[in-house]
């Protein structure tokens, strides 16, 4: 049988959750239930707390921590101890996990795997009013193009110079053995597209060309300077045999 609560409430109290074998002596909240503090004892622990520093603040952390080393020192637990200090940092840890991982999920639905797929799969903005809502709200925000995250001022709309026909481009394609030079992968299920490495439209050399396909083309259009100093080392790397094989022949 459990004791009971020693407010006078008459109900029963529960064990402590650090130390299961001890009874805890009052419910939650009935400890100071019915007592009241005095003016003068509010003023004394308001004076004696008066810029005393936060309790979790590093520099009274620090002595506390070091006031509970020298305690502890010299001392050796027990197995027991070991374990009961074992099973509860478990289960404290589990609980603390547990309630943390509640407060990331909550609102979601969780689906199911493979059973219940994105919602707008297979779909396009012409079959759901959802989906043509969002695209008109996306038309209306970069209206202009200015306010489109990877707006460059406009440069997509300048025209290719005379050079860039093709002719370089079916030579480019050849000179890259007509795959994709980051994926790897050869013409036929995938169109290649000829890319300039330094994002210039007026600078046609070979050198500054380079072969990828569609979905790798579209990569590139982000972190430009990545991939303008992968590619560049990439072509650097590739003359350097070219010339060092003409060498040796």
């Amino acid at each position: 049988m459990s004791p009971l609560c020693k407010c006078g409430c008459g109900q029963e109290v529960k064990r402590s959750s650090l130390y299961p074998k001890r009874w805890n002596e009052y419910i939650n909240g009935h400890g100071r239930k019915g007592r009241k503090t005095s003016i003068e004892h509010r003023r004394k622990i308001s004076e004696a707390t008066k810029g005393r520093d936060n309790k979790h603040s590093p520099g009274v952390e620090k002595v506390r921590c070091e006031k509970i080393s020298k305690a502890m020192k010299g001392r050796k637990s027990t197995a027991k101890q070991r374990e009961t200090s074992s099973l509860i940092m478990k289960k404290l840890w589990r609980e603390e996990k547990e309630r943390m991982l509640g407060f990331a999920k909550k609102g979601r639905k969780m689906r199911k795997m493979y059973k219940n797929p994105a919602w707008n799969k297979s779909l396009t903005k012409y079959d759901d009013e959802r989906i043509m809502s969002i695209s008109n709200k996306l038309k209306e925000l970069y209206k202009d193009g200015s306010n489109a995250p990877a707006w460059k001022g406009g440069i997509s709309f300048l025209p290719y110079p005379v050079e860039f026909n093709a002719e370089l481009k079916r030579t480019i394609k050849k000179r890259d053995n007509y795959a994709c030079q980051l994926c790897g992968k050869k013409a036929g299920n995938f169109y290649l597209c000829v890319h300039h490495i330094d994002y210039n439209k007026k600078n046609s050399s070979k050198n500054n060309l380079t072969t990828l396909c569609s979905r790798c083309h579209g990569k590139t259009n982000k972190d430009r300077l990545i991939w303008k100093s992968y590619f560049t080392y990439e072509t650097k790397k590739y003359d350097y045999i070219v010339n060092y094989y003409e060498l040796k022949i």
